[in-house]
């Protein structure tokens, strides 16, 4: 978060509180997110504003995330057609194979149709592992999130305000 995206979120705290309502604040770039934060021990709007910050800071710190980072990680494309390139590379493979041995000395009658049924195969393997680690990344980003909030809800309610 900016400088002046934080500024001007405890503006409109400010002003909020001044008008006798409560501060919302919506932390950063975080989709629906949107936390209602009142002062329960009469802190004024500029001590709101610095223990905010002050949380805030401490949450990002602790949990590795912080909402400017935004809410998802930028998966990777998913890898399509693993197994119809593996079965190309395989193929090519047991052409190669096969166009350099002689047909009696071969332990497969058809070495392109093996290589492009094992090239599929591990095509396939690999669409499927790099699945898992996109799954894995994003889970990794969900707890790190997760934390962040749970992080700065605490620490704001010891310093005595009410999060909704």
């Amino acid at each position: 978060m900016t400088h002046l995206r934080k500024l001007a979120t405890a503006g409109l705290a400010s002003l909020s509180l001044a008008a006798g309502g409560t501060a919302a604040a919506q932390t950063g770039n975080a989709p629906a997110q949107q936390l209602m934060i009142s002062p329960a021990q009469g802190q004024t709007a500029d001590q709101q504003s610095r223990d905010t910050y002050d949380c805030e800071t401490g949450a990002s710190s602790r949990s590795g995330w912080h909402p400017s980072q935004g809410a998802q990680t930028t998966p990777t494309k998913p890898m399509v057609g693993g197994r119809v390139a593996g079965a190309a590379r395989g193929a090519a493979r047991g052409a190669v194979r096969e166009a350099t041995s002689d047909k009696s000395d071969r332990e497969l009658e058809n070495p392109s149709e093996a290589g492009a049924r094992a090239g599929a195969a591990a095509g396939a393997t690999r669409q499927r592992q790099a699945r898992r680690e996109n799954r894995q990344e994003q889970a990794g980003l969900n707890q790190k999130q997760q934390n962040y909030y749970q992080q700065f809800r605490s620490c704001l309610q010891s310093r005595g305000y009410t999060v909704q």
